[in-house]
């Protein structure tokens, strides 16, 4: 070995009663072994390219353990007569003079820090992963930043080409630089550049999904709508809507796979209160014809409101001068939920023609209030 140490701290301990020397991992090299030099700069070369040059005055050797040593510094990347000067730390195995570790970050001319280029890259590809293959990432915006010994963080922007529609938005990135694995990626679109046409079928999609959730007399109120970009095979749409007559609007958030109009997310906040505790029907209307044998009946009033709910069945004969089979078929009390939804399942009556007829009631309480509505269905 041709490295010369020139301080070396020792270390006693006590081991079955034998007394040890050991170098200290502190202890520093005055001069550069020049195969590990030769072992660090055939790297380099081979990972960023054929036509570089180590700037020697910054070389800094430093002690591992017996069997490896690093060398950290400076060099610079002559590509097409751009030098791109970057800092390097190399670890090279003594023994068998393998490259066991090596870093390098370039000197980014627009900010205070270094940007590491592997970082760079996982970034990138994150990026790409996520919104788009045909992702540009400006080098000049790059602000990286310290996390810990084992990771790094690099905010910037970039523009995404979708179709011919360059989009820039801004992104900040975390990379475990042991693993190159990203742990954090965020990304925002510039709002300059949102999408302002709103898709029919991802409205179509929302509200079918609304009205799954909520109810079927659920409504958007088109002129409150917002799309936002996700991805080339999703989008997004914010709004308000109700949830019927007597209800106040409520926000959601609904989230679409172009692909396969699949709705992925679906958020909705208190799913429009209503104004008073007067129940609603959201899933028939007064008048409405069943095409079931049994049906669900579902509605709507003041969050945690008690409901009770009476169904009554009847069918005329003989020309409606006589009801046979008059049944009550459901009367039950229930609890509506925190968005104020209630539902009971309604049997078959026995008798069951197109004359039969269903008299509904629901009757809400709370805090010593009481409230009712009534409709009347009739049978396919």
């Amino acid at each position: 070995m041709t490295q010369r140490i020139t301080a070396l701290t020792t270390a006693v301990f006590l081991f079955g009663g034998a007394i040890a020397l050991l170098p200290s991992t502190s202890a520093q090299a005055a001069e550069v072994n020049p195969n590990l030099l030769r072992r660090c700069q055939n790297a380099l070369a081979e990972r960023i390219g054929q036509r570089i040059q180590v700037q020697t005055d910054t070389l800094t050797p430093y002690f591992i353990s017996n069997a490896e040593q690093g060398i950290r510094g400076q060099g610079n990347l002559d590509s097409s007569g751009n030098f791109r000067p970057f800092d390097f730390d190399c670890q090279v195995n003594v023994r068998d003079g393998r490259v066991v570790s090596l870093e390098y970050n370039y000197q980014s001319s627009g900010n205070n820090g270094t940007v590491n280029d592997n970082v760079r890259r996982r970034c990138q590809d994150a990026l790409a992963d996520r919104i788009g293959q045909r992702v540009q990432l400006s080098s000049d915006t790059f602000r990286p930043y310290f996390i810990s010994n084992a990771e790094q963080g690099l905010r910037g922007e970039g523009t995404l080409d979708r179709a011919g529609n360059f989009r820039p938005f801004e992104f900040d990135c975390q990379v475990n630089t042991r693993t190159g694995r990203v742990n954090r990626l965020t990304y925002n679109y510039l709002s300059a550049n949102n999408p302002t046409d709103i898709s029919p079928a991802v409205l179509q999609a929302c509200q079918i999904a609304l009205r799954d959730r909520i109810g079927q007399r659920v409504q958007i109120d088109r002129n409150s709508l917002q799309s936002y970009f996700i991805s080339n095979a999703a989008e997004g749409l914010r709004g308000e809507a109700v949830a019927g007559r007597e209800t106040q609007p409520f926000q959601f958030d609904c989230q679409v796979n172009l692909r396969n109009g699949r709705v992925t997310r679906l958020d909705y906040d208190n799913a429009g209160s209503i104004a008073d505790l007067t129940p609603v029907f959201t899933s028939h209307q007064d008048g409405e014809r069943i095409t079931t044998q049994g049906f669900t009946l579902t509605g709507r009033t003041q969050p945690n409101a008690r409901v009770r709910v009476q169904v009554r069945a009847s069918t005329a004969v003989l020309g409606g001068l006589i009801d046979v089979g008059g049944t009550t078929l459901v009367d039950r009390e229930v609890i509506a939920d925190r968005d104020g939804n209630f539902s009971v399942q309604v049997r078959r009556p026995v008798v069951v023609t197109s004359s039969t007829r269903y008299v509904v009631r629901a009757s809400a309480s709370l805090n010593g209030q009481t409230r009712d509505a009534e409709i009347v269905l009739r049978q396919q």
